[in-house]
């Protein structure tokens, strides 16, 4: 018995099967004893896969389908079961995981049977030890172009890859199951009619239809990802909304209370003391922090923005013509102004107190509304598709600030343009004025 080459029939697709399943999930919460339950866990797989191909060398069942197909999916099943030992996941995402990973490694070992029969094809000898190395990079080739191109952005969503759609794993598993039936059924006998064609094509079809089982898989979960975003971001914008109209009523009641109390304090002046009349005028002095732009949700989100400001020693320096923005609905204009401050208001909190500033400069120029703010900010920010990416760590539920900006300038066909250079972050919004073109 050749050692080197059974231990490599025996472990290569094992190994392979486990490697990228734990690159799927090696960001999912881990039970207790982890390292305890990983090592029986591939000790139980690896002992399985020797034992059945011991079975295989002395029985002569090497080759029949029923058994070869019948260890690969017992394999399989063993590696979705140890993914729920290992990890806190339900069995639905341990499967979801373990089909993407079957279906990687079937796409990664279809790439080499073409590679190395169009090299036999062309007449060239490949060497046992060139056969291994070529496995292994294809493996490692598919692995990492995985990652890159569709698990990273996966994880940024959702690191427990989470399933709520279970037809979609169960549509997804049916099609690698029949796959590989079909490809073990098939390729020995076109492999014995000596055509490469014939054998490379059904090499090919494999690999297409695992990439379709990765497609419904990634495909319908990103599809899924961002309908949950968008569901959000609606429900974010129903609380400005509701948030909007009770500062409104807020705002108005306080006027209203402080007007009065201008009027009663006048008239009992003469009947305080200095320290006395200088606390409570300071106190009903609010009123004159009301801003005054011309447009009523622009003043409400300003006025409102101002007060948190004042509490946190911030400099909150605002030029606004608030009829550059009346075409525009109140709640969009609660959201948008109050994303921006809010979060540079985060940003300035945690810096000295000479550069706690912000800066808002609203203006009309021609048939163009320009709306500039500008802070300072400490720290490296990365950009993604035009917008800094969110530092918290819970990136499915933060970094919507930016993203209702940019949204709500695109519904009016505007242009919005996030800088961030030399510790100065800005954002700057070129948003068309739809009365303006009605009155020309």
């Amino acid at each position: 018995m050749d050692v080197t080459r059974f231990l490599w029939l025996t472990f290569n697709f094992p190994i392979a099967l486990i490697a990228i399943v734990a690159l799927i999930v090696h960001k999912m919460e881990r039970r207790r004893r982890f390292a305890v339950r990983c090592t029986v866990c591939i000790l139980v797989i690896l002992g399985t896969a020797l034992g059945w191909n011991f079975i295989n060398e002395f029985s002569g069942l090497r080759g029949l389908f029923a058994w070869d197909t019948s260890q690969c999916f017992l394999l399989f099943a063993l590696t979705v079961a140890a993914t729920m030992c290992c990890f806190c996941c339900d069995f639905w995402s341990a499967l979801f995981a373990g089909t993407a990973g079957y279906c990687l490694q079937h796409i990664a070992f279809n790439i080499y049977r073409v590679i190395t029969l169009s090299v036999r094809a062309a007449g060239a000898d490949v060497s046992r030890a060139a056969d291994y190395l070529t496995l292994t990079a294809c493996y490692i080739a598919v692995f990492v172009a995985f990652y890159f191109l569709i698990l990273r952005r996966t994880l940024r969503i959702n690191q427990n890859v989470t399933v709520d759609n279970k037809l979609q794993v169960v549509v997804s598993t049916l099609v690698l199951f029949l796959t590989v039936y079909l490809y073990k059924l098939v390729f020995p006998v076109a492999r014995e009619t000596d055509n490469v064609i014939i054998t490379v094509g059904i090499n090919l079809f494999a690999m297409i239809a695992c990439l379709l089982g990765l497609f419904m898989e990634f495909g319908l979960y990103a599809t899924k990802a961002m309908e949950g975003e968008r569901d959000l971001a609606q429900r974010l914008l129903h609380e400005e909304r509701d948030q909007y109209l009770k500062e409104k009523a807020t705002r108005d009641m306080i006027n209203i209370k402080c007007h009065d109390l201008k009027y009663q304090l006048a008239a009992i002046e003469s009947k305080l003391n200095a320290s006395e009349f200088s606390e409570i005028k300071k106190a009903v002095d609010i009123y004159d922090s009301t801003v005054k732009t011309g447009n009523d949700a622009l003043d409400v989100v300003l006025t409102g923005r101002r007060l948190l400001c004042q509490g946190r020693d911030i400099d909150l320096t605002c030029v606004a013509n608030g009829a550059a923005v009346s075409f525009m609905s109140d709640t969009d204009i609660y959201s948008l102004f109050g994303n921006a401050i809010d979060n540079a208001i985060e940003a300035v909190s945690m810096l000295p107190r000479e550069k706690r500033y912000i800066g808002v400069n609203v203006c009309e120029k021609g048939h163009n509304t320009f709306v500039h703010f500008e802070n300072f900010y400490v720290g490296r920010l990365v950009f993604k598709n035009g917008l800094p990416e969110t530092t918290k760590d819970d990136k499915a539920y933060h970094g919507f600030g930016l993203k209702s900006i940019r949204s709500i300038v695109e519904k009016y066909r505007g242009t919005c343009v996030v800088e961030a250079e030399k510790g100065m972050f800005v954002i700057d919004l070129i948003i068309p004025n739809p009365d303006a073109f009605l009155a020309v």
